[in-house]
Formats: C-alpha cells, sequence, structure tokens
C-alpha cells in the first residue's frame, strides 16, 4: 500500500478504520464493551501519569542542574584571582567583574537550560513508555479477569486483524 499523499486521504483511511472496528465490534454486548473501554482507560491513564512524572523528574533535575551551575559561576566570579604576578616581578591589579555576574547568571542559566532540553525530552519519552507499560499490564489484568468475556473479545480482535490484513491486500492489489 502507498502512503496517503496528503491530509484528506489520512482521514480517508482513518474513517476506514474506524468503520472496519466498529463492524467487528458491533457483535460485542454491553459488558464486553465496557470492559474495552476501562482497559483502554487505563492504558491512557497510565501513559499521562507516565508523561507526568517524566515531565516532572526532568524539570527537577534541570532544575538543580541549572542552580549547581549558577552557584559555580557566582563562586567563580566572587573568588576569583584579585592581582597577577608576572615573572619579572611586576604586579597587576585585576578589576573587579562583579557587575558583570548578573550578564554571566543569565546568560548561564540560557545555556543550561538549552542544554538540558534533550535530556528532559528523554525523560518524557522513557516516563510515557513506563506509564504506557504499567497502564497496559493492569489494563491486561482487567481484561483477564474473566475468562470467557476474554475469549469473545480475543476472537474479536482476531477478526478485527485479519479484517485489516484483508482490506491492506484489497488496497495492495488495487495500487499494483
Amino acid at each position: 500500500m502507498a502512503l496517503p499523499k496528503s491530509w484528506a486521504q489520512v482521514l480517508t483511511l482513518m474513517e476506514e478504520d474506524r468503520k472496519l472496528k466498529d463492524e467487528c465490534f458491533a457483535n460485542l454486548s454491553d459488558f464486553d464493551r465496557d470492559r474495552l473501554r476501562a482497559a483502554s482507560t487505563t492504558t491512557q491513564r497510565g501513559v499521562n501519569l507516565g508523561l507526568l512524572s517524566g515531565f516532572a523528574f526532568a524539570t527537577f533535575l534541570l532544575w538543580r542542574k541549572t542552580r549547581i551551575e549558577l552557584a559555580d559561576i557566582r563562586n567563580y566570579h566572587s573568588t576569583g584571582p584579585i592581582h597577577v604576578r608576572y615573572a619579572d616581578g611586576r604586579e597587576q591589579i585585576i578589576p573587579n567583574a562583579s557587575n558583570v555576574i548578573g550578564t554571566q547568571s543569565r546568560r548561564g542559566l540560557f545555556t543550561s537550560t538549552l542544554r538540558g532540553l534533550p535530556a528532559m525530552v528523554s525523560w518524557i519519552i522513557l516516563g510515557a513508555i513506563a506509564g504506557g507499560a504499567t497502564g497496559r499490564y493492569f489494563a491486561n489484568r482487567t481484561l483477564d479477569w474473566d475468562p470467557e468475556s476474554s475469549a469473545r473479545i480475543a476472537a474479536v480482535k482476531r477478526r478485527l486483524y485479519v479484517a485489516k490484513l484483508r482490506k491492506a491486500l484489497e488496497n495492495a492489489e488495487n495500487d499494483g
């Protein structure tokens, strides 16, 4: 199947997929549909909690790293050398740079924040993955609670998978 060339084709494919799902899930009882919705909600809640925890942890680490770097900058400027002694014996006084510290701190904050963004994105993604895995685990426990209902839901999922494969095969034959 060729890739869609426009958003209209993407939306059409999504609509066809939704109709296929509705046809396959039409034979399920209300109890089974409610269990599927509950499992879906559980998975989504896990992903959302994972995203939130990943964002919170990444923000904390970025804040901590920035505070440490700013303290290092301030410490360097406050305890820097006061004078320089050359080999020939002369001594030159270094002027006080305390008026530049504010600018340096802001520049350091900006630089450290930019350097921390890739790590922040990584922690957010890791949080989402961990949350999705946890949510999926609890969703499977929800679905496996009643063996008869689980068998019916699994059969419907297999029919949906076969229907999607048939649809993809038809599209491939029509394209080729």
